[in-house]
């Protein structure tokens, strides 16, 4: 596997780690509180993250994986980014340097049950969702259209 790659699932796994390590034991009283009033709750920000996922990121990952896969682009890496694509990774990166409002249907619900929110959060973050297109995009035949850097 490409190094690049294989470090985007480690980092997935290390998520799923730390979340499920968050969650345990939680009830769902302590899952929904929030810390002020109009700021996200823990369940809040999952089901934020659950909402991006399923509707936004995962969904446009496939398209790229597929219109790559018709135009025969491959890389072995390493991958160069556009000056957007960099200045979008930095911008969200922990810690923010910059908060922006989440459009309204990445909201999360205003309480939401520990039992429904965890298994979506694991399941987006393991299998079919981002290992899958990570496997995807590690079959030399079929890597994604980032530009080598050579």
């Amino acid at each position: 596997m490409v190094a690049e790659l294989e470090s985007y699932g480690d980092q997935l796994l290390s998520v799923r780690q730390d979340a499920t390590g968050l969650m345990s034991g939680l009830t769902d009283a302590q899952f929904n509180w929030q810390p002020a009033p109009g700021r996200w709750s823990m369940a809040g920000c999952f089901d934020h993250l659950n909402k991006s996922a399923a509707q936004l990121f995962i969904p446009r990952i496939d398209a790229a994986i597929a219109t790559a896969r018709t135009k025969h682009l491959i890389s072995n890496g390493p991958f160069a980014y556009s000056a957007f694509e960099r200045w979008c990774v930095r911008t969200n990166d922990a810690p923010p340097k910059r908060r922006f409002k989440a459009p309204k249907r990445f909201h999360p619900a205003p309480y939401l049950s520990l039992d429904d929110v965890r298994p979506q959060f694991l399941h987006w973050t393991s299998s079919p969702g981002a290992c899958a297109t990570l496997r995807a995009l590690t079959s030399p035949a079929q890597r994604n259209g980032h530009r080598s850097r050579s």
